[in-house]
Formats: C-alpha cells, structure tokens, sequence
C-alpha cells in the first residue's frame, strides 16, 4: 500500500501525483518532430499517466520557439496525458550540453505555452538559478520537479536527507532521488529511508527509483517502496533499469494479488 503524500498535485488528466497510486511515467526520446509525434501516439496507446518529453535529445533544444511549438504540436497529439519536460545535461546523463541562460530561456518558452504539466530540473544549479525556474514554473502554473542523479552509486544517509530537504526547501513540488545501488542492501536502505520520510517529515510527493539491474526492484514494487511514480517504457529507454510497461503491469498485478 502506498502511502499518501502530505501534499497531493492534481494532474490535468485528473490523475493524482501522490494521491496514494503509483503513477506510470513513459519517456520519449525522439530526435525530431515527426518521431516526437509518432512516438507520443504509440505511447498514449499504452495509457500511461505521464509522458515525459525527454528534450535533450530533441535536436531543436537550443531554439526556444521551436520547443514551443513543438511542445504544442506534442499537446494536441497526446489530449490530456500530462506531460512532463526535461532538458537533462550530459553531467546528469543528459544526451545534450544546454547553456543554463538558454535552459532557462527554453523552459520559459515551453511553459508559457500552457501544455505542458511538470519540469524537472537537477539541483546541482545554485540557489538563485533554481529560483528563477521555480518563478517561471509557478507563473505558468508548471509543477517542479527538483531531482538528484547519482550514477556512480550511493550516498550516505545523511546525504540523501540533505537533497530531499533541500528540494522542499528550494521549492520542489515533487522530490526526486535516482540512485545506482551497488547491492541489496543499498537497495534495503534506500527504501527504508523513503518511507520513513514519507511518514514522518516529507510533505511533498517523491520519485524515488534505483537504476541497472540491483535496483530493478523498485522499478516494479515502487509504491510499496515508497515511491510515487515510476519510469516505464514503450518506444525507448531513458535511463538503465526501465522495463517495458507491459512487463511492468504484469509484474505489478503479480505483486497485487490479481493474477
């Protein structure tokens, strides 16, 4: 059983980020319109709840008006499947360097077209860089995601609770950890650590997911790790560990019971 966030988003669709279900997210990692478009309708036919537009892969990511326009051909493609954007950089694994001056240029122009839900952004920018995404998230009515990326391992405890208090205080809407475990028990840890934040001090929803083949585990028992999304795929992979979301439903109605 998943346990409900303290505070619970509303996605356009009516689904609810930390409502107490464990949302399905499907990354698309297009390199062009045309590909964004078919990718994002063979996606929608596998119903996840979000869609993530995976932008550092898009070769127009430096044009702010061409992401704006693309983000509006995305949304008339996909009707009200909520839609989150990401423009990751190279050190955060990201398929393509942006300048933080034109990131920034490039989500205002996204989110001022109104279709698009959530933007994540890593919290290895400073303080001051954070907070104009979050004035430009918040003026259009855009949900932050701050996120931390370990792909060499794990940190310790103490940490991991630094990020997750940072992001709230930074103004996260939503927390996100990704971590590469080295074993089970980094993997037992982690998730202990999650869901004692959530029943205690953690106010915000959480994604919480631990990467490659140790920490595939949470990729299908997240919600009862505490984690209120996961990242599934259908048309390609953004991150190692991400299973198809077929396999994903059945492993997931083993888990429940209804199989």
């Amino acid at each position: 059983m998943l346990h409900p966030s303290q505070k619970q988003i509303t996605l356009r669709s009516g689904a609810v980020f930390g409502g107490g279900r464990l949302l399905t997210c499907v990354p698309l990692v297009s390199r062009d319109l045309d590909a964004l478009l078919r990718d994002a309708k063979e996606s929608c036919a596998a119903a996840p709840d979000i869609l993530e537009w995976r932008a550092d892969f898009f070769h127009s990511l430096s044009d702010p008006q061409a992401m704006a326009v693309a983000a509006s051909a995305l949304r008339a493609t996909v009707g009200n499947t909520p839609i989150l954007f990401t423009p990751r950089h190279p050190e955060e694994n990201g398929a393509a360097a942006l300048d933080g001056k034109v990131k920034k240029q490039v989500i205002q122009a996204v989110a001022a077209t109104g279709c698009i839900d959530l933007v994540d952004l890593e919290m290895r920018y400073d303080e001051a860089y954070i907070g104009e995404i979050r004035r430009i998230t918040a003026e259009h009515g855009v949900k932050l995601i701050l996120s931390y990326h370990d792909f060499s391992g794990m940190p310790d405890l103490e940490l991991l609770r630094d990020k997750l208090r940072r992001a709230e205080r930074l103004g996260a809407d939503i927390n996100k950890l990704a971590l590469m475990p080295r074993d089970f028990h980094d993997v037992a840890v982690f998730c202990q650590e999650i869901c004692l934040a959530k029943e205690t001090w953690m106010q915000n929803p959480m994604i919480a997911s631990l990467m490659g083949d140790v920490g595939a585990v949470t990729r299908f028992g997240g919600g009862s790790l505490g984690s209120d999304m996961c990242f599934v795929a259908v048309t390609g992979v953004s991150g190692p560990g991400q299973m198809h979301i077929s396999d994903y439903r059945i492993l997931n109605a083993l888990i429940d019971g209804e199989q």
